[in-house]
């Protein structure tokens, strides 16, 4: 795996983390706290890893889900 691999993963699973801990994520806000040049980068990242956008996937996931899925791992 490339350096450039690794950093892109880890930077969408840290927006995955983000977004599933807080309903009320700004993805502009997201997109800067993650380094992103802009929200569309986000996006289009977003969509080129899991087929979805931020927005669609935040519908699909509740906080309650997320959080019992992360207890039962840990």
């Amino acid at each position: 795996m490339t350096p450039k691999a690794f950093c892109r993963i880890i930077r969408f699973q840290s927006a995955l983390f983000t977004i599933n801990d807080s309903s009320h994520t700004r993805f502009s806000d997201l997109a800067y706290m993650l380094g992103f040049s802009d929200q569309p980068h986000l996006l289009r990242e977003f969509k080129s890893l899991l087929s979805t956008t931020p927005c669609q996937y935040q519908s699909h996931v509740s906080q309650d889900d997320y959080q019992r899925r992360i207890r039962n791992v840990s």
